[in-house]
């Protein structure tokens, strides 16, 4: 990244971008665990927190079974990663 004719605006965004993704990430997982206690109702829990652990855990679930599918087959070797264009 540093070697690009853009090298030190490059470096400077995605370290904003990295920081910025990292704060948003920190404030769900805040929020959703014991931060959104605070924010529910009677029983202790917000009911949005319980959406959001099970979007959650089925994403991460479609994600196993992708990841799964595209296994190589027996018999068969791995190949290398791809690189998309772009």
């Amino acid at each position: 990244m540093q070697a690009t004719p853009k090298g030190r605006a490059n470096g400077i965004a995605f370290t904003a971008g990295w920081l910025v993704l990292l704060a948003v990430l920190v404030t769900v997982v805040v929020l959703a665990g014991s931060g959104g206690d605070a924010l529910g109702n009677d029983d202790g829990a917000a009911s949005w927190t319980l959406w959001l652990k099970l979007g959650l855990g089925v994403l991460f679930l479609l994600m196993d079974v992708k990841h799964w599918q595209d296994r190589p087959r027996e018999g068969r070797a791995a190949g290398q990663p791809g690189r998309r264009a772009g």
